[in-house]
């Protein structure tokens, strides 16, 4: 594993990400000098001000106004904090730019970044992490995994620590340095892989497969160690699990419930109109959302959308 610490430039880049209006407008607190310092926080006061699960992690109090988490908060909630309207928008453009190298099988930008203290934290197609001041675009540091992956992938910060997936296993970094914490690859044997990011509570890393034959499976992660808790298979029926129907698992992050639930959207089933014919089978729980008890991985209940049947 090669760890680069602030690089000066990028060569041969691949895409460019460009992040200006959205990074511009998220509330964080940079120096004068342009390095992100601590915001103050009291957790108390922030958390009866800001509506978070039980068990949410620091940043999810403390960074509410930025975008800490994939999907802005452990709600899914996707509002952003933004002065953006239609009287300035016309205004915009690119403050910056940086490369990004790493290309997977749709590109090399497929997960927006997180955003927490000044700092954006992205993961390129290849499953490489990068921290960038997002006042100026300077590179803090790069953790390279050099591991292609469908997408969409990225990272979310949680105590202080950036966790993620590459298409063979689930990550943890420390957040001030991008030295690799633990990095746990024999989830993803024979039909398992990864490429949704994860989601982080409770001292929990929840993590799905997605384009997976035979049905996806759940994870729940001790978020210290990397250590397996529970998993859950999301295709119940022995025939479907032998068959290579794919994208059964969740197919975005999970979302973190407030009676120490976890929700997850599972994605549909693929097989021709002649295979599913041949084989039928129930696909449960393929097109629905599943609630799972966070502790112990344990059914819930299921909100189903189309009918689960293939034949």
């Amino acid at each position: 594993m090669h760890i680069l610490k602030r690089p000066g430039t990028w060569r041969g880049f691949v895409a460019a990400l460009v992040l200006a209006a959205l990074l511009a407008a998220c509330g964080g607190s940079p120096s004068a000098q342009g390095t992100p310092t601590p915001l103050p926080c009291n957790t108390s006061a922030a958390a009866s001000a800001t509506s978070v699960p039980p068990g949410a992690p620091v940043e999810d109090i403390c960074y509410a106004t930025e975008w800490p988490f994939p999907n802005e908060n452990l709600y899914n909630t996707r509002v952003a904090h933004s002065t953006i309207a239609s009287t300035n928008v016309s205004k915009l453009g690119i403050a910056w730019t940086i490369p990004l190298q790493g290309k997977g099988s749709t590109g090399a930008d497929v997960g927006n970044p997180v955003i927490a203290n000044g700092i954006a934290y992205l993961q390129d197609g290849a499953s490489n992490v990068i921290a960038v001041q997002y006042a100026t675009g300077r590179v803090l540091w790069t953790h390279e995994y050099n591991s292609p992956d469908y997408g969409p992938n990225g990272v979310t910060i949680a105590n202080g620590r950036i966790y993620g997936v590459t298409a063979s296993g689930v990550f943890a970094l420390d957040a001030q340095t991008g030295q690799q914490v633990w990095y746990d690859t024999h989830l993803a044997t024979g039909k398992v892989r990864f490429d949704i990011a994860p989601q982080v509570a409770n001292g929990k890393v929840f993590v799905s497969s997605a384009l997976t034959f035979g049905g996806g499976i759940i994870y729940a992660l001790n978020a210290a160690t990397g250590a397996t808790l529970w998993s859950f298979q999301t295709v119940v029926d022995k025939m479907g699990q032998q068959l290579k129907a794919t994208a059964e698992g969740a197919w975005d992050a999970l979302l973190i419930g407030p009676d120490n639930s976890v929700y997850a959207g599972i994605g549909n089933p693929y097989l021709s109109l002649q295979e599913a014919q041949a084989t039928p089978s129930r696909e449960l729980y393929t097109d629905s959302i599943v609630k799972l008890n966070q502790t112990t991985g344990h059914f819930g209940m299921v909100l189903p959308g189309i009918p689960q049947r293939l034949s």
